[in-house]
């Protein structure tokens, strides 16, 4: 994910034409068991690389496909489908929680 200014106040939108390389998750400390951080899809996550254009997430219904990529979208602060600010949006504030914890 592109170094982001967010933690500090102010955002920088991703120059155009980079893709994203890969994310890595940090789990929080002390540990949190409570959503988003007790998702199946964070059990064993440390780095997500994306070495082609396209990836598939692939998995059971609840394993966290969803919430990691909204999580990855909110990070890299990209517009939401009803065009909501996503760092106001009340519907985005678990994916703003996961975000933290991605680089």
């Amino acid at each position: 994910m592109a170094k982001s200014t967010a933690r500090r106040g102010a955002r920088e939108p991703l120059p155009t034409g980079v893709a994203l390389r890969a994310v890595r998750y940090s789990a929080p400390e002390p540990p949190d068991e409570t959503y988003p951080f007790s998702l199946p899809i964070l059990a064993n996550l440390d780095e997500l690389p994306f070495p082609t254009p396209i990836t598939f997430l692939v998995g059971e219904n609840g394993s966290g496909k969803s919430s990691l990529l909204e999580a990855i979208a909110v990070g890299a602060d990209l517009q939401t489908l009803g065009g909501q600010d996503t760092r106001r949006d009340p519907t985005l504030a678990d994916a703003r929680r996961l975000a933290a914890a991605l680089r």
